[in-house]
């Protein structure tokens, strides 16, 4: 789903809702299953281009980076960014901390679906993993290292020495 900014009117807010039953992005750590996911965006003029305000609900499913199982991420999330229409003359810009949900854009429409897929990859920590005291993911980290029972050996190593091969 598209919307051609250009047909947005001055002093105007246009509303558009989505609903993305099933969708697969690739997130930083892998493969993520967006589920029941519903969005509605407000888009607006301003003086330096358009503002988009949006809430984001749904699911994320992606494997857990500790124990490789499903982990299942809710995701609730409200904003807004600031579209610019032009970029900046110069090579170096610097954003103040207002100005930090800006984003320059080079065509006049606006791919919501990707938008909204965006939003929820960002919502999706890097290292995704259940909470600590989650069943399944402690009982696969619950073995106890091995411990060195040389106490005269000074070489950290010495503890690799196992792995080489004769």
């Amino acid at each position: 789903m598209r919307i051609r900014l250009e047909e947005i009117q001055p002093n105007k807010t246009v509303t558009r809702e989505l609903d993305l039953e099933r969708e697969t992005i690739n997130g930083v750590s892998g493969e993520v299953v967006l589920e029941d996911v519903h969005a509605t965006l407000r888009l607006r003029t301003d003086p330096l281009g358009f503002v988009v305000h949006y809430d984001v609900t749904g699911r994320a499913v992606t494997d857990c980076i500790r124990c490789g199982e499903p982990l299942v991420l809710d995701v609730a999330q409200s904003d807004w960014i600031s579209l610019r229409v032009s970029q900046p003359d110069e090579q170096h810009i610097v954003l103040n901390q207002t100005e930090m949900n800006v984003r320059f854009i080079t065509e006049p429409e606006l791919d919501l679906v990707q938008f909204v897929k965006e939003a929820i990859e960002l919502a999706v920590p890097d290292y995704p993993r259940h909470e600590e005291n989650h069943s399944e993911c402690q009982a696969a980290f619950s073995a106890e290292p091995e411990e060195v029972t040389d106490t005269e050996s000074a070489s950290p190593f010495q503890a690799l020495a196992k792995y080489l091969e004769e």
